[in-house]
């Protein structure tokens, strides 16, 4: 049997380092649906002496730290006293120090690591920083469940998996683009590295919008909009996050005809990181789309043992041979001539994917406020974890490629050589 409750969530604070990321503050917000075209502010509760005090335990059953927020999980009875998190606390340190590094390089308003197992869907770590301290001032947060942004980019792997999915294309097909200028429904799409006639796998390599909208087209609408849905895009994620946002995909009967050119792009249509991060995770774990997690379980209060929730299987939504392909091409994007190769790992093949979007103000797109982002998985055969980077108008430099991508092969590199110290010491046990 189990219960819903509402539990005060914690920053976790590790050895050195505060977990900036303040998941959740309102019950309320738990209970009520959030406007997904509203960025949501969440702002801490008042402390009521009906509030229960939870104690938080990350991964490896330490205790977490301070209860800050408030967390909505249905959980079994009996266990809400003392929960486990999926939370790695030597990651999680890891993510807060290059975070760090970006605020003080690019000076953004907010900056966001986000870390996922691939296979079982576990947050492993989940770094928010502001650009003030998020303890003195917390109107400023905007959650990862409910950031609502416009993925640029890092969306075209989707269509471009659906395309061979379904046998349309191959990572050799050749498309036309038009030397990094086309006219589409009357408006003009243009190439940041213009090209003639290159295959789907330098499409990827160099990030062509033309390339990729031309892919767009074979499937037409309806397929194009299928394939957006079977990757979780317009869905909560289930997260026990409140406020969650489900994004912004319009159903196809609202789509102009700019839609099947735009939103294959990253453009029009907009996602919270959580639902990326998972999106990605079907990519890297052949083509599994599965639930994420960042609950394990609990501590039994009659006997002191840890009671795990064991995780969900996810739904097959991607051939085994589509997802190596995916892989194979994102490797492109992070080698010499690639638009992510600032994310490269000596020694280890890194999938993964760049993205610069431009913020929606007063009716436009602006040219001076962007989203600096960056998404992969390594090792990009095996991956270990998913791993997301986005920085929120960040100044002087505003490319994902820039910014973002060598914050994640920071976190990445050490986050591997973390995990191989752990492996040696277990099979040195």
């Amino acid at each position: 049997m189990k219960s819903k409750v509402c539990i005060k969530y914690s920053s976790l604070v590790s050895a050195a380092a505060l977990v900036s990321s303040l998941l959740v503050f309102s019950q309320l917000a738990c209970n009520s649906t959030t406007d997904s075209k509203d960025q949501a502010k969440a702002k801490p509760p008042a402390t009521t002496k009906a509030a229960a005090e939870y104690v938080l335990l990350d991964s490896a059953g330490n205790p977490a730290g301070k209860n800050l927020a408030w967390l909505d999980m249905a959980l079994p009875l009996g266990l809400n006293k003392a929960l486990v998190l999926t939370i790695r606390n030597p990651i999680q340190q890891i993510a807060e120090e290059e975070l760090d590094a970006l605020m003080d390089q690019y000076k953004p308003k907010r900056a966001y690591a986000i870390m996922a197992d691939p296979y079982t869907g576990d947050i492993m770590a989940l770094a928010v920083k502001q650009g003030r301290d998020p303890i003195d001032g917390l109107d400023g947060v905007i959650l990862p469940s409910s950031l609502v942004f416009e993925p640029g980019s890092m969306m075209k792997p989707f269509p471009i998996s659906a395309a061979i999915d379904l046998g349309l294309i191959t990572p050799d097909t050749k498309f036309d683009c038009e030397k990094g200028v086309w006219e589409f429904a009357g408006k003009t799409l243009r190439d940041s590295h213009p090209e003639e006639t290159i295959t789907v796998s330098d499409i990827i390599r160099v990030s062509s919008n033309i390339g990729t909208a031309k892919i767009a087209l074979k499937l037409g609408d309806e397929k194009l909009y299928r394939a957006f849905r079977s990757f979780g895009f317009a869905q909560k994620t289930g997260l026990p996050l409140c406020p969650e946002s489900a994004g912004i995909l319009r159903e196809v009967k609202d789509w102009d005809p700019l839609s099947i050119a735009r939103f294959p792009i990253g453009q029009g249509v907009s996602c919270t990181p959580f639902q990326l991060l998972r999106a990605y995770c079907a990519l890297a774990n052949g083509g599994k789309l599965v639930k994420l997690r960042i609950v394990d379980g609990g501590k039994d209060p009659q006997t002191g043992k840890i009671v795990r929730i064991p995780a969900e299987a996810g739904e097959k939504i991607l051939k085994d041979d589509t997802c190596v392909k995916m892989a194979s091409m994102l490797k492109l994007a992070t080698a010499e001539g690639g638009i992510g190769v600032n994310a490269a790992i000596p020694g280890c093949e890194v999938a993964g994917k760049p993205g610069t979007s431009q913020k929606w103000e007063d009716g436009q797109y602006s040219y001076t406020r962007f989203y600096a982002s960056f998404i992969g998985f390594v090792p990009a055969d095996k991956p270990k974890f998913v791993l997301l980077i986005i920085a929120d108008e960040p100044e002087e430099e505003h490319f994902g490629g820039v910014v973002a991508a060598p914050v994640f092969k920071n976190i990445a590199e050490r986050t591997l050589k973390l995990l191989d110290t752990e492996k040696g010491k277990t099979e040195g046990k």
